[in-house]
Order: C-alpha cells, then sequence, then structure tokens
C-alpha cells in the first residue's frame, strides 16, 4: 500500500507524491499538498508583484539572463526615457504589468550584446517583438524600408 500523509490545509488524506519535497520537513516533504501549496503560492507571488512590480520582473529577468541589474537602475532608465517606448514613443503604464513593458538589448546578446543597463532599453511589447533579434539600428532601417514601400503601394 502506498504511503499517505494528511494535508493540513485541506485535511484530505493524499500520498505523497502530492506534496512537494521540503529538506526542512521531519519527513522531506511539505506538510500542504501540491494543490494547496498552489494556491497559497499564487496569491502570495501576487501580492508581492502588486507591492514591488520592477522588483518582482527583475527578478525574473535576472534569473533568465544571468545577470545582476538593479531595480533603481531599471526605475531611472525608465524615468530618462519618460515613461515612453525607446523605439515608437508610445507611454507606458509605470506599474510595469508582465504585458506592458518589455526590457530589450539595444545589442542582442545573440551576436556579443551584454545585460548591462548601458545596453538595456524598455520597450513596448510590439516593438521588442517586431525587433527580435536585429540591433536597434537594424530594426530602425526595416522599419523605413516597410513605410517606403507602403508609401509607394498607395
Amino acid at each position: 500500500m502506498a504511503a499517505t500523509k494528511t494535508c493540513t490545509k485541506c485535511k484530505k488524506i493524499k500520498f505523497l507524491s502530492e506534496f512537494w519535497k521540503n529538506k526542512t520537513g521531519k519527513d522531506g516533504l511539505f506538510t500542504h499538498c501540491k494543490s494547496c501549496m498552489s494556491a497559497v503560492n499564487i496569491k502570495a507571488t501576487k501580492k508581492y508583484r502588486n507591492k514591488k512590480p520592477w522588483k518582482a520582473r527583475l527578478v525574473l529577468y535576472n534569473k533568465r539572463h544571468k545577470s545582476d541589474l538593479k531595480e533603481k537602475d531599471i526605475i531611472n532608465l525608465f524615468n530618462k526615457q519618460d515613461k515612453t517606448c525607446a523605439l515608437c514613443g508610445l507611454e507606458l503604464d509605470s506599474s510595469w504589468g508582465t504585458k506592458d513593458i518589455h526590457l530589450d538589448h539595444i545589442i542582442p546578446r545573440c551576436v556579443g550584446g551584454k545585460t548591462e543597463i548601458e545596453n538595456i532599453q524598455i520597450l513596448c511589447p510590439m516593438c521588442n517583438i517586431g525587433k527580435h533579434k536585429w540591433t536597434t539600428l537594424e530594426y530602425i532601417a526595416h522599419c523605413e524600408r516597410v513605410s517606403i514601400f507602403n508609401k509607394k503601394e498607395n
């Protein structure tokens, strides 16, 4: 028979495989089951992101890019850009929801750009997605070609 444990949150008896591993617990498992832990973590994460939106986003960014950008540097950059997209000038929401603002490498990492504040710009999602792996100058040149081509068509 498989080993079971009672979740301290929902009070249900569950298989041990339904608990997250925890090095500090007596039996090596958390006291809440995975579904209860997920609910607790989601609530705590949302509260943290609402309280410190810049820092929450930067933690993920730094982990992904193995960098150590600071919250104050990003806020200063955001203010220096007048809270607008560096490429199109669209006004950006200062609460910095995960969908509203993108940090972008001016010189992409794939061509040797570093994750340093001097090589970072804040863009709207459309500009960042469109720019993709181009340098800022390459992307601007491409947009100009698109604009010229469309003027000829009309």
